[in-house]
């Protein structure tokens, strides 16, 4: 998943689901909120280069600095809504 708002609200309903979150080297402290709820929930942060992001995004996606790796589940989803 990537982009501000879709992992912003991800990290608000289901921070444990969250395995990794990327952001942009440099946006740490833009991100910091959502990099604190992801650590919290046991998750990983991982900063890296523009290029990686645009590479798990998708070249013509507009990732704007963040990316989250999501962790394999069994549950419903639509549980999360």
């Amino acid at each position: 998943m990537f982009g501000f708002e879709p992992v912003r609200e991800l990290v608000s309903a289901a921070p444990a689901s969250i395995r990794a979150l990327r952001v942009r080297a440099g946006d740490e402290s833009r991100f910091s909120a959502e990099l604190a709820g992801v650590r919290a929930a046991g998750g990983r942060s991982e900063f890296v280069e523009d290029a990686e992001l645009a590479r798990l995004a998708g070249r013509d996606a507009r990732h704007q600095g963040i990316a989250a790796l999501v962790r394999e589940t069994d549950e419903d989803l639509d549980r999360l809504r």
